[in-house]
Formats: structure tokens, C-alpha cells, sequence
């Protein structure tokens, strides 16, 4: 009960904030500007890209970790119901100890590091690859 009355008053402070400092309008000559062509160097593009790649993958790899780890956790405890894996598990199954907990993060961590990573390695062989033949061509 402490717990929800605590949200509800941390988000009506949060929209107390919000309609405290509202945004200024438009004034007409202070619209933004599109950034230039060569504004950002390659790197801070591909690094963005990596960023961006590595947080919006960590969902879907931390889910797959888990349910891996839940199948294999299963299956390593004779099959009994208390480390059934999540969609079939019961109400008094088993809890993560810390350890597998903070392994199962590193796993999701280590795999999106890994997308990303791949990505970019990707990104840079077509690159080479679209330079070589435009070079060909000439």
C-alpha cells in the first residue's frame, strides 16, 4: 500500500513540474536549424548507431537469456515444476539468486554489445565493399 501511494505521489509531483515550467512558443526566426552534412564525424555517427542498437536490443536479449536460462535451469533440476520455465511456471517456483540474476544480466549485456558489434562490422565491410566498386568503375 506504502509502495503505490508513493507512485501516485511522485507522479502527480512529476505533472506539478510539468505545468509549473511549461515550454516557451515559437518565436517566429528561432526555429531549429537541420544539422549539416559533415556536422558529426563518422565515428560519432557509428558510435550513436552502436548506442542505439545496443539499448534497443538489451530487451529482446535480456527475454531470450531468461527463457534460455530458465530451459536449461529446468532441465538441470530433473524437470520438477518449482524451475518450470516462465510461461508454465508455478506460484511457488523457485526465485534467481543473486548470481544468476547479475549472470543473466551480463549474458543480455554481452549479447547486445555483440549486435552491436557485428553491426558495425557489417557496416564497414559494405563500405569498403561500395567504395571498391565505385572505385572500378572509374
Amino acid at each position: 500500500m506504502r509502495a503505490s501511494l508513493k507512485a501516485v505521489v511522485l507522479f502527480g509531483l512529476l505533472l506539478a513540474a510539468a505545468a509549473a515550467f511549461p515550454q516557451e512558443k515559437s518565436q517566429p526566426g528561432k526555429t531549429p536549424e537541420e544539422y549539416e552534412k559533415e556536422e558529426f564525424s563518422p565515428f560519432l555517427k557509428a558510435l550513436r548507431r552502436g548506442e542505439i542498437i545496443l539499448f534497443g536490443s538489451f530487451p529482446i536479449t535480456l527475454f531470450l537469456t531468461f527463457e534460455v536460462y530458465d530451459l536449461g535451469r529446468f532441465f538441470a533440476n530433473d524437470r520438477r515444476m518449482e524451475y518450470a520455465p516462465w510461461p508454465v511456471r508455478p506460484p511457488n517456483a523457485e526465485p534467481y539468486t543473486t548470481e544468476e540474476t547479475i549472470g543473466v544480466l551480463v549474458t543480455a549485456v554481452s549479447l547486445s554489445l555483440a549486435l552491436a558489434v557485428a553491426d558495425y562490422l557489417i557496416g564497414r565491410i559494405v563500405a569498403k565493399r561500395a567504395a571498391h566498386r565505385s572505385n572500378q568503375g572509374r
